[in-house]
């Protein structure tokens, strides 16, 4: 995608990772219980896992903070790896293979206007070779990739300055959604 005009400010890409088709059995009493791991520098986001299928529809996002070109219009993105694993009760979770974003396409998305958004599809990797579902069909991951304005506006005074001008503030932080828990 190309820009209308000059980029200004951050940008952040909000990953809608909504489907994962052609999964191979993974479990030897069952089909499999797929979930996604996206990784992007030191952030890990993780979808919920869906138990007992092959065609898992997940319709969940991660927003990453990809760069903020009024610093620096030339940083280097990092790459987003995105994980498609089975979750495994008694032992760690296997991969079914994975999908690599390189930083380079992740930044030229993110120099689109703002609210410019595509659906992609990749075939799913491991080890360098497409993973096969039980189908006999390659594994696909489907996903939104979407442009959305950088965090704008949350850099307040500093507590020093309030203090010294005899101003105190509270700030009410509501909490909108909690993902991931673990299980009690």
């Amino acid at each position: 995608p190309e820009p209308s005009g000059e980029v200004k400010g951050s940008r952040r890409v909000q990953l809608y990772a909504f489907a994962v088709s052609h999964l191979p059995s993974m479990d030897l009493m069952g089909k499999c219980d797929p979930f996604v791991r996206a990784v992007f520098g030191s952030e890990v986001h993780e979808t919920s896992v869906i138990k007992n299928t092959y065609d898992a529809s997940f319709e969940e996002s991660f927003v990453l903070d990809v760069v903020s070109y009024d610093d620096e219009p030339d940083a280097l993105v990092a790459d987003v790896t995105v994980r498609v694993l089975d979750h495994d009760l008694v032992s760690a979770s296997d991969e079914v293979g994975a999908v690599s974003i390189p930083g380079d396409v992740l930044k030229r998305a993110a120099l689109a206007d703002l609210g410019w958004e595509a659906e992609v599809q990749f075939d799913v990797l491991s080890r360098g070779r497409h993973v096969v579902g039980h189908d006999r069909k390659r594994c696909v991951i489907r996903m939104k990739v979407r442009v959305l304005e950088g965090l704008v506006g949350l850099d307040p005074p500093g507590a020093e300055e309030l203090a010294a001008a005899g101003e105190w503030r509270r700030v009410r932080v509501t909490v909108v959604r909690v993902q991931h828990l673990p299980s009690m």
